[in-house]
């Protein structure tokens, strides 16, 4: 049988063989002891892969045996073994990593880090690429160590890869300690060659040596288009522009320009000109002040820009990045020239825009739908999500009056002799609309006007949630109406607890009575602990069903539900931020809102609450969740 030399197992054992258990710093990392100590378990490890395919059977359990027993020690050197030419060594050395079982949370992660890392290993890829996401994102580094502990021991070669690249192009914070940084990237990855782990370690020592980080950068790149060739399943094409875009930014560092121009040339040769692909080169172009690569781009994509609105925004956006207002609002009105008469299409670019902050052209998006066809579907749809923004913005007067439109429509389709659909109930809509107005009175200080406005909201709809929160945080309420409005409150957390059993407590349409009862009663009164359940149960759903929907070979034919699911997140991670508040743990409201808050960084809500929850944590000593306390009037 053909095999790989004992002599190049026995160098690569010795660079791989680790010096530790998963997630432990080594304490003597670096002294002639531990390095000898290292050789030595590397030269034995090299032994016992070679004798995984020896001509005895019994030299062959032996070592595989012998090998299970040195668990995570083994691992490198036999992930390298699994390409080995011998069959024999490369079967068992891919049976001993499936047998592998890692405890990603250990002793010493912080609570935070141990939450994000339970039952990993059962869940799907984008989970699992999502609970990655949060660690990269979690403040000082607090997760800098269980993301090194990914890119080392993930079993999946395209989520190690990932993972590295989510910390690397993670936003950098303020204030970064890059010594503890590279540190903790050298205790956890010192041994690795992973591909993943050699980009990490380029990373943090770009900050002390940028000019040899361009060469790294430019290695890294060679490398993954060679994997690009020879191993199509372990990587991406994203994966080698991820890796140009660090070689600008340590070229620009060095203020190599026209090297750095040449690499986004690079970068717009390998292009597919997918929508979203392009609109992030359009975006990352605009952050660099790229503007002759970005007339090239124009200029090369320019069918797909006239006939896609969306990169016709993003390069509007471009131009006025540029300082050319003239020609971004003309690019911006050719947008909406493309297609005119598909109300769907634009009422979702406009819901793009607004996730993206272009408020402006957002609205003018809405306005366009709702008066090409005010009584049709997608006419309604986009008035309803046009005043939730003004809302958002706090233009609480025109986000009344667009639903007060909304509404007279919605009435005249249920005329006799009109069989035009509504998308809502009008009686919600009205609901809406009087809290609208009762938070333009508030805002104008007028309580009279203000408390009518509620009362008519909740003869509308008593199960409005924010209309029965508005009640409740009314100062100089008397006893008996004080008891009223908690009356509701009690019978609308009843109704969406029915809601909850009737669909079933794992059905897709729990998902809304949960978050409507955690919302309600986290911002209200009641036992908060269930609110927080509920809130925590929403979103266990969504992930359960995102994992469903992705996992299901029709997958395509549920896309709308998935895009729903995944934009609903950031809302219902606003909520669990205010139910943890409730129970007075502060440290996870600011997580979790931040979590919310990154992900629709634009939502003047969640920003609002935000600093709210940062506020009291700066004041107020945070209990933990799991330290249950009798439920209290929620503070505000």
């Amino acid at each position: 049988m053909p095999r790989l030399p004992l002599r190049t197992l026995l160098v690569l054992s010795i660079a791989l063989a680790a010096a530790g258990p998963i997630g432990a710093a080594d304490p003597t990392s670096g002294s002639p002891a531990a390095e000898s100590q290292a050789d030595e378990a590397g030269l034995r490890i090299a032994e016992l892969i070679e004798q995984l395919g020896d001509m005895d059977y019994f030299v062959r359990e032996r070592a595989q045996e012998e090998l299970a027993k040195a668990g995570f020690e083994a691992f490198d050197a036999l992930e390298a073994a699994e390409f080995s030419d011998d069959i024999e060594i490369a079967a068992r050395a891919k049976y001993l990593l499936r047998r592998m079982r890692v405890d990603w949370a250990v002793e010493g992660d912080p609570a935070m880090v141990r939450e994000l890392l339970t039952d990993y290993e059962q869940q799907s890829e984008s989970i699992r690429l999502e609970r990655i996401a949060q660690l990269a994102r979690l403040p000082k580094d607090a997760g800098l160590t269980a993301v090194c502990r990914l890119v080392r021991f993930e079993r999946s070669p395209l989520v190690s890869k990932q993972a590295a690249l989510t910390l690397i192009e993670q936003p950098a914070a303020v204030h970064v300690d890059w010594a503890a940084r590279a540190e903790i990237v050298g205790q956890n990855l010192r041994r690795s060659v992973r591909p993943a782990a050699e980009w990490l370690k380029t990373y943090v020592a770009a900050h002390q040596d940028a000019a040899a980080a361009v060469d790294g950068w430019a290695a890294h790149v060679l490398k993954e288009e060679e994997a690009q060739a020879l191993t199509p399943e372990e990587t991406q094409p994203e994966f080698v522009v991820a890796l140009l875009r660090q070689q600008v930014a340590a070229l620009e560092g060095l203020d190599r320009r026209e090297e750095s121009l040449a690499v986004m040339r690079k970068m717009l040769a390998l292009e597919s000109g997918a929508s979203e692909s392009l609109t992030t080169l359009i975006g990352w172009l605009v952050d660099h002040q790229a503007w002759t690569v970005l007339d090239e781009l124009a200029q090369r994509f320019a069918l797909q820009l006239e006939s896609d609105p969306l990169l016709m925004y993003a390069l509007a956006d471009a131009r006025q990045s540029q300082g050319e207002e003239e020609l971004a609002a003309a690019t911006a009105a050719r947008a909406r020239e493309i297609n005119p008469a598909d109300g769907e299409t634009h009422r979702e670019i406009a819901s793009v825009l607004q996730r993206r902050g272009r408020f402006d052209w957002a609205e003018a998006e809405y306005r366009h739908v709702i008066n090409q066809a005010p009584r049709q579907p997608d006419g309604q749809r986009a008035a309803s999500s046009l005043a939730e923004m003004l809302h958002d913005q706090l233009r609480e007067l025109e986000a009344a009056q667009t639903l007060e439109g909304l509404a007279k429509v919605m009435e005249e389709n249920v005329e006799d002799g009109n069989d035009r659909p509504n998308v809502r109930e009008p009686a919600s809509v009205r609901s809406r609309m009087h809290y609208f107005f009762a938070c333009h009175h508030e805002a104008a200080g007028e309580r009279a006007q203000q408390i009518a406005r509620l009362e008519q909201g909740l003869r509308e709809d008593p199960l409005d949630a924010d209309v029965l929160i508005g009640l409740h945080r009314l100062p100089d309420r008397t006893p008996a109406q004080r008891k009223r409005t908690l009356d509701y409150i009690n019978a609308a957390a009843a109704s969406f607890r029915k809601n909850v059993e009737d669909e079933g407590p794992e059905d897709i349409m729990a998902i809304n009575p949960y978050n409507q009862l955690a919302w309600l009663v986290g911002n209200t009164e009641g036992d908060y602990y269930e609110a927080l359940d509920c809130s925590k149960k929403s979103l266990a759903l969504i992930d359960k069903w995102l994992e469903m929907i992705r996992s299901n070979d029709n997958g395509r034919d549920l896309e709308r539900l998935e895009r729903d699911l995944v934009e609903t997140r950031p809302g219902f991670l606003d909520t669990l931020g205010r139910c943890y508040y409730a129970v007075g743990d502060y440290e996870n409201a600011v997580r979790v809102q931040s979590q919310a808050v990154a992900l629709e960084p634009h939502s003047g809500q969640m920003g609002r609450q935000l600093k709210l929850f940062q506020e009291t944590l700066a004041t107020k000593p945070s209990r933990p969740s799991d330290e249950r306390a009798p439920s209290a009037e929620n503070e505000r």
